[in-house]
């Protein structure tokens, strides 16, 4: 008799296993790699969930001037752009983990109340517009899953998140998951699996069933699952000198440059350094340090690191850019160039900023709009951009233009990471 309930595989070291007749669902891009069947990541199967919900994913601008807007409202700040920055990180945790602000408002401290506050006019604003924050998508998939549901077969999720204070990845796959799905989360003893026993205790009082006889779990004791075994329990001695070598460095630099010195050092013995491969737990805390160290050593490498727009100066300055130049239009009132985000375009490190008096005068007088900022600066309509009456497409032409005419690509020479992503929003 074949068992039509929902299976965790709760091993230690399963391999992935083929998905046939499964839709594998995975954390990232990467873990995805690992199957040649139906894939998708748990964020982008919540995001279609949404969309065949009639539910769309407010974009960057689209989140930054519903927040300004909502702060302004609540609070009638002048600076609502600079504490849109102070309220972003806690609306995150609280949009992602389905806080119930109405409840929030009633009982916390004046401090959080206002929060709570902002909180709902802002999810209110996004409502409107028939939107939901993105930090929101797994709170809000869950509740649309009853018509959804997928046999779906879950790895890579191998570190539970804390059950109290981050439930939305494992509350959503309980929540899509149909009969049959697999769900692969390792248990043990020592507090590495604490949280995941914590879940498998929840999702079994659920009706998920343990069944670690079911497929692709693998039995070979490799050198790395035994090494991981080694560590959870944290015995030692079942390994010789000959089979694994580890190495300590006491700083970030030196381990960039003792690896490298291996890597090269196999090279000069005969190995293709498309053979080699370098693994980082962050692997953008390395990337630039490796990229510098590896021109000195001489060592071709090749990064496998998506690293978006947003985080690069490039982008951080046509973010900045665009926020600034559509602030009337967007925000239902607020001023185009509002102080707090032009001031930080002004003196953002691509361009050759004007004379600290400037920045004092700015400081002393709050200006905002187009008027006052070009008083106390001239040069300032270099930064304006006309925004009337123009289509998407006919305004992100003039964004490139805008950023193309400021010269900002000799400034960002240095860096071939910035040269790439000046080039890609030109390209946008």
């Amino acid at each position: 008799m074949i068992s039509m309930s929902r299976r965790l595989i709760t091993r230690q070291f399963p391999f992935p296993p083929a998905s046939n007749g499964y839709l594998a669902v995975v954390p990232n891009i990467n873990a995805a790699l690992s199957f040649s069947g139906p894939v998708k990541t748990l964020r982008s199967l919540a995001d279609e969930v949404l969309r065949k919900n009639g539910i769309n994913v407010a974009d960057y601008l689209q989140t930054q001037f519903a927040l300004i807007r909502a702060i302004t409202a609540v609070c009638g700040a002048k600076n609502a752009s600079s504490l849109a920055v102070k309220y972003r990180p806690d609306l995150s945790a609280a949009l992602r983990t389905g806080v119930n602000l109405v409840e929030l408002e009633k009982h916390g401290s004046e401090r959080v109340k206002t929060f709570a506050r902002v909180a709902r006019k802002y999810t209110e604003i996004l409502g409107k517009q028939k939107a939901i924050d993105p930090e929101a998508v797994l709170t809000n998939a869950r509740s649309c899953c009853a018509s959804e549901k997928r046999k779906i077969l879950v790895y890579g999720f191998f570190r539970g998140r804390p059950i109290l204070s981050r439930p939305e990845e494992y509350e959503f796959i309980d929540a899509i998951a149909d009969e049959e799905s697999i769900f692969f989360l390792p248990a043990g003893e020592g507090y590495l699996f604490e949280e995941n026993q914590k879940w498998i205790d929840e999702l079994v009082r659920r009706g998920w069933e343990i069944d670690n006889s079911a497929i692709g779990i693998s039995e070979s004791p490799t050198a790395g699952s035994r090494l991981a075994a080694a560590f959870i329990s944290k015995q030692k001695d079942d390994f010789q000198e000959s089979e694994l070598a580890a190495y300590s460095f006491p700083s970030i630099e030196e381990e960039v440059r003792g690896v490298l010195a291996m890597a090269k050092g196999e090279i000069l013995a005969g190995t293709e350094a498309d053979k080699i491969a370098i693994v980082c737990r962050k692997p953008e805390i390395y990337a630039n340090l490796m990229r510098q160290t590896a021109e000195d050593f001489g060592i071709p490498i090749q990064f496998d690191l998506h690293n978006p727009l947003a985080a690069t100066q490039a982008g951080n300055f046509v973010r900045l850019l665009i926020e600034a130049n559509l602030g009337e239009e967007e925000t239902g009132g607020g001023h185009r160039f509002a102080f707090d985000v032009t001031l930080r375009l002004l003196f953002h490190s691509v361009l050759t900023s004007p004379d600290f008096d400037v920045w004092i005068t700015a400081r002393r007088n709050y200006p905002e709009g187009q008027e006052e900022w070009t008083g106390i600066y001239p040069d300032f309509e270099k930064l304006v951009l006309e925004t009337a009456d123009r289509t998407p497409g006919e305004f992100a032409a003039a964004v490139a233009a805008k950023i193309e005419s400021l010269g900002i690509r000799e400034r960002l020479c240095y860096s071939a990471e910035e040269l790439i992503a000046f080039e890609q929003i030109i390209r946008l």
